[in-house]
Parts: structure tokens; C-alpha cells; sequence
């Protein structure tokens, strides 16, 4: 097999999941990263010094974790708990504030978006989804009634749905009423 046919995992993207991946934890996601010992440390070498390889760490992290790493990074991350001592707990609960939704995800909806508001947004761990509540079964299954926009150009169309995505987790769906900002929480 040649370095160009590996699959190597997305070191720094977390991977989220709806459920804890530990029974009775917030433990819903896990990254890849270097060790803490650096680079240096982290390559595996061949007996001529080329690098054949590298140690990655799994670090499991909350919801809110997960968010930080996904938007700002593994460093920043560390920076906002203190140290990877402070990940080190499975049993903690969040170490940082939910940081939402970054700007440059991406939000599926459907055009009837040019016409009304959105109704139910589900954050979902690819993005946004968004329906305004009057799409048909049939008009959802046409591809050519959707559209893929950027959190950011979403947010400045309907800035009501703002709140939700800054605090809002993988998996909920907020309901809106109305373009006042507030919304419920749907159960699945």
C-alpha cells in the first residue's frame, strides 16, 4: 500500500456523537492529537531517521469540549481548562461553556427559506439542518428544493436563531415560534 492510499484519521476534528460513548458521563466526543510531549516525540522513524509513522493520543471530551476544538482548535481548548490534566477526568462535567455552532458550518435547508422563517433547526454533528414547517413529503424529496448556506450568511438572514447555535448541542432541534429568539427544545 503507498502513503497516498493510507486513510490517516482527521488528527484535531473531533468526532461527535449524540449519546455518551461512557454510560453516565458527558464523554460524547473524541479527538486525535499529539501527545503532550510535542512532535519530536510523536514520529516514528525507521532505522535511517525517515518518518514512518506518528503516535496520536485519544483524548475523549464533552459536547462543549468538542465544540471548542472543532471552532478554535486542540490549543485553545487546553488553554481555556488549564492543562490536559484537566481532560483527564471521565467523569467531569463541562470544563468550558458550549461555544455553538462555527460560522463556517454548514446549514441544509430548503428554498421555501426565501419566503418564510425557520421553524424547527437541528445542529446536527455535520452542520444545520432548517425547515420552515411548510414543506410536503414530496417537496422534501426533491433535491432541487434545497440549498446549502453557511451558519454565517443564515444568521444574518434570521439572526433570531442565533441564541440557539451559540448554546445549542449535537442533536437538538429548536422550535421557533416566532422571530423573537425564543424557542423549545424538541424531544426526538
Amino acid at each position: 500500500m503507498t502513503s497516498q492510499n493510507r486513510r490517516v484519521p482527521p488528527v484535531g476534528a473531533p468526532w461527535r456523537n449524540t449519546e455518551p460513548f461512557l454510560t453516565g458521563t458527558a464523554i460524547t466526543s473524541i479527538v486525535a492529537t499529539g501527545s503532550r510531549w510535542g512532535a519530536e516525540f510523536d514520529d516514528v522513524r525507521a532505522e535511517d531517521g525517515t518518518v514512518v509513522g506518528h503516535v496520536r493520543t485519544l483524548r475523549m471530551l464533552t459536547d462543549a469540549e468538542a465544540g471548542v476544538v472543532a471552532s478554535e482548535g486542540f490549543d485553545a481548548l487546553r488553554a481555556k481548562v488549564g492543562s490536559v490534566d484537566a481532560l483527564l477526568d471521565v467523569e467531569r462535567e463541562e470544563s468550558v461553556e458550549p461555544s455553538g455552532v462555527a460560522d463556517n458550518e454548514p446549514v441544509m435547508l430548503s428554498k421555501l427559506h426565501y419566503e418564510h422563517p425557520p421553524r424547527w433547526v437541528t445542529i446536527t454533528d455535520r452542520g444545520l439542518q432548517s425547515v420552515t414547517g411548510f414543506e410536503s413529503e414530496a417537496y422534501m424529496a426533491d433535491s432541487a428544493n434545497h440549498e446549502i448556506w453557511a451558519v454565517a450568511s443564515f444568521v444574518d438572514r434570521f439572526p433570531f436563531v442565533e441564541e440557539f447555535l451559540r448554546r445549542g448541542r449535537v442533536g437538538e432541534t429548536a422550535r421557533f415560534d416566532n422571530d423573537s429568539g425564543a424557542h423549545q427544545i424538541e424531544a426526538d
